[in-house]
């Protein structure tokens, strides 16, 4: 599926290295496709080299580009979740980004290899949108990137009962300033003193 500014792009990329994958448009195609009735889904064996998407890039660089991800990237994005932040099926993952990007689209094929949820935010991610999100889903592991944890920690959402209790935090998309880490540090070191000292007022 594909936004109609980059269909164009898009159709030459999947061209060259996919003849028989065919573009959806979503303006034009996708409200007709999800209006098809529903057949059996029949598996097909696939090769870790063969492509399963394509993402386009925002051209900031230069001309959009349709950026190809193999079947072997998607069990990659598994793997991560399963070996580094021991997620299992009883998980609920939360990506702030959208689906523009390949960060919550990993997100998206980790969850369901490994059976976890997959919490999605359909606007884009503010410090109310999160923080509603957060409280209401109750996510186990939030993946985002610097600029939306630097507006959660100045709207004061850190020690809130929600958010302390994700386990992992991870941050990707652009490096990660060291003020950020440090601040997000010194808040829960100051929760914990407050704790022990029977201090703590949220």
């Amino acid at each position: 599926m594909v936004d109609a500014e980059f269909a164009d792009v898009a159709a030459g990329a999947v061209a060259a290295s996919s003849p028989n994958t065919r573009l959806i448009r979503r303006d034009d195609e996708l409200g007709a496709w999800k209006a098809i009735p529903a057949t059996t889904l029949a598996p097909v064996r696939r090769r870790l080299g063969d492509p399963a998407f394509w993402v386009m890039t925002s051209g900031t660089t230069g001309q959009p580009k349709a950026v190809e991800h193999r079947h072997s990237n998607v069990g990659i994005c598994a793997q991560y979740y399963e070996r580094v932040l021991s997620c299992t099926r009883i998980d609920r993952l939360f990506a702030t980004s959208r689906f523009h990007f390949a960060y919550a689209i990993g997100n998206m094929f980790a969850a369901l290899r490994i059976g976890a949820s997959n919490i999605l935010l359909e606007r884009w991610a503010t410090a109310p949108s999160v923080a509603e999100t957060v409280e209401r889903f109750k996510p186990t592991v939030m993946l985002s990137v610097p600029a939306v944890y630097h507006r959660l920690l100045d709207a004061g959402l850190a020690p809130t009962p929600a958010f302390r209790a994700l386990r992992h935090y991870v941050s990707a998309g652009e490096r990660l300033p060291p003020q950020i880490w440090s601040r997000a540090a010194e808040e829960r070191d100051e929760l914990a003193r407050r704790e022990r000292n029977g201090g703590m007022n949220v």
